[in-house]
């Protein structure tokens, strides 16, 4: 019936047998809910899951639906760097931003953590601490200096101190 309509099935998580019920041969078990789009519904939503959820008081199961779109975008988690406690204005950034609030209530605290968090990550956009840059970099000037007969063996091994210290920089 659902084919001859058009109707196609989202793909599920966990026990898909959404009812239950009892008679004299014992427990019955079938799959009598399910959630279901049309061809445009699952082009337009194509990362929507359906999950089963615990039977709790009724014969029926709960079905969650977590429609999403092709174009969901997710948050990266904040993180900070510890490259940047050299760098200037850090503190600054966190000082002011911390005290943009001087309450101290609990929920108030989250607040501060999160004002905290999106003033830290508007000014890591204005430094310059772009290490994989910097060891290209360095890369490409011992590459030339192994080649050159002008350079002398001290200014190789200080580029190589200086690729290894940026190596360490970026872990």
């Amino acid at each position: 019936m659902l084919d001859n309509c058009g109707m196609i099935d989202f793909p599920f998580k966990c026990n898909s047998l959404s009812w239950v019920g009892y008679r004299k041969n014992g427990k019955v078990q079938c799959r009598l809910d399910r959630a279901i789009g049309n061809g445009e519904w699952h082009h337009l939503f194509s990362h929507t899951n359906v999950e089963y959820l615990k039977l709790w008081g009724s014969d029926h199961r709960p079905i969650l639906a977590r429609i999403l779109s092709k174009t969901t975008r997710v948050q990266r988690g904040f993180k900070f760097d510890k490259r940047w406690l050299d760098k200037d204005g850090l503190k600054e950034t966190i000082v002011d931003s911390w005290d943009t609030s001087s309450t101290i209530e609990l929920g108030k605290v989250s607040d501060k953590i999160i004002s905290c968090r999106s003033a830290l990550s508007r000014w890591k956009r204005t430094i310059q601490s772009n290490s994989i840059k910097k060891i290209e970099a360095i890369k490409a000037q011992l590459e030339q200096a192994q080649v050159d007969d002008n350079v002398t063996s001290e200014e190789v091994l200080n580029l190589k101190w200086n690729l290894c210290s940026a190596f360490r920089e970026e872990e």
